[in-house]
């Protein structure tokens, strides 16, 4: 550097450097509000012929939570938010969004609803809404825009890492006849890493980028007499549940894990079940169920009605795809440091 400020620690690194922007810490917080994605569930009702059990979501594991969060760091540097793990789900940041002079933020909990995670947010020195008082030191760049102020706690990073995450999110079987078995049961992948510090102090800085989705199909058909009446029904099932990749941290002593794992982000389950009892049967639409013509424009139709943004969940394309996942074997880098040093 030509100009400016550097400061150094006995190792030679640059720990204070007046032309970067160092994150300082902003303040816990709650969230404003918690919620669920809702459910794509779609079909007739009880039909006269054929099995009518489970034209619901019986058997579907259950969906996670997400958290949403209030961040008040002005500018276009998006803030660091930091989760403490409440009981053993697994967390994730899944959304950070620029709303006025405030960042939007989803913490996604593969857990159903219940204690609320505590998040600690740094934020760039310029971005602080006001400036502290007291004496000290303040740097500031070329712009003279403030870099680093020591009358506000630093981000002390104790460690780090990368870590991806599980191939997919369920291993097996996806299901029988009219239940699926979609629920999470891959092993949870983990990094090591060293620190005195008990596992509760930990927090972790780990957006979610991994994603998976599975999906269930089955179809059956019959024909016969009854009460001297030719019969013919004829039912298509499609489950399916989306998942997002979380984290969590684990082990006593000095070594510890940052593990990862999906939780249940949104499913869905929609059918066609048709029946007849005449002697006049015309062909049945099963052909087209089970080559998913018919899924596609029934997920399409209740997508179309809003039911999320109705829900207060951002509208957006959640149709899943295909058995598989996204982003899974990305490294995913974290960054931990204590609570206590901001408690």
């Amino acid at each position: 550097m030509s100009f400016g400020l550097q400061v150094k620690n006995n190792d030679n690194q640059i720990i204070i450097d007046s032309e970067l922007s160092h994150y300082h810490f902003l303040g816990k917080y709650t969230p404003y509000t918690s919620t669920q994605t809702p459910d794509l569930l779609n079909g007739p009702g009880t039909v006269s012929y054929g099995p009518n059990q489970n034209k619901d979501m019986t058997g579907m594991p259950a969906k996670g939570t997400i958290y949403k969060y209030t961040i008040p760091s002005n500018g276009a540097k998006p803030p660091m938010v930091f989760i403490k793990n409440t009981g053993a789900g697994f967390m994730s940041v899944i959304l950070t969004n620029k709303v006025g002079s405030n960042w939007d933020t989803w913490v996604f909990s593969s857990t159903t609803p219940g204690t609320s995670p505590t998040v600690y947010a740094f934020s760039p020195r310029n971005q602080f809404a006001s400036n502290p008082s007291g004496y000290g030191l303040v740097t500031y760049d070329a712009s003279n825009n403030p870099t680093f102020d020591s009358n506000l706690k630093p981000l002390r990073v104790i460690g780090g890492g990368n870590i991806t995450a599980p191939t997919v999110a369920h291993t097996g079987s996806f299901g029988g006849r009219f239940i699926a078995y979609l629920d999470v049961n891959a092993s949870n992948t983990s990094s090591s890493f060293t620190s005195d510090a008990d596992a509760s102090d930990i927090i972790y800085y780990c957006p979610s980028i991994a994603h998976a989705c599975h999906q269930y199909e089955y179809a059956e058909s019959d024909s016969g007499i009854s009460n001297w009446q030719f019969y013919q029904w004829s039912r298509g099932d499609l489950w399916w549940c989306f998942y997002r990749s979380g984290f969590r941290i684990t082990g006593t002593g000095s070594t510890k894990s940052f593990e990862s794992n999906y939780g249940v982000y949104a499913r869905g389950h929609v059918w066609q079940h048709v029946a007849d009892s005449s002697s006049i049967f015309t062909a049945l639409i099963l052909g087209a169920l089970t080559g998913g013509v018919y899924f596609a424009i029934a997920l399409a139709a209740i997508t179309a009605t809003g039911a999320f943004t109705a829900s207060g969940v951002a509208e957006g394309g959640y149709l899943p795809y295909s058995n598989g996942s996204r982003n899974s074997g990305l490294p995913n880098t974290y960054i931990l440091t204590r609570a206590s040093y901001y408690d």
